[in-house]
């Protein structure tokens, strides 16, 4: 074997293991808040925008003015989860965390 091709071989089997562990480590649906995600992505979906820019899940600080950074991801994760379900969800952020990494 040549060096080239032993490099390569040590790069795929690191990202199996790194794949191995974010499918181990995540726990849905509490992990991550993705319930509360989606459910903004479907409010979002069906015109309630107050979830952008309000403390929307607030008891006792409701008017305080919030901006939600993670608009456009829980539409997303709304379609996905849709379209997909849990499981779908869990392989789009393995894959996702890959490609990052």
């Amino acid at each position: 074997m040549n060096p080239k091709s032993i490099k390569i071989i040590v790069f795929l089997l690191v990202l199996v293991l790194y794949s191995s562990l974010l499918i181990y480590k995540i726990r849905l649906p509490v992990g991550d808040d993705m319930a509360q995600h989606i459910k903004n992505g479907e409010a979002i979906l069906h015109g309630n925008f107050d979830v952008i820019y309000s403390n929307f899940y607030s008891y006792t600080e409701p008017n305080y003015v919030f901006t939600n950074h993670s608009s456009l991801s829980e539409v997303v994760f709304y379609i996905l989860y849709t379209f997909v379900g849990w499981g779908g969800l869990v392989l789009f952020k393995t894959i996702v965390l890959l490609s990052a990494f």
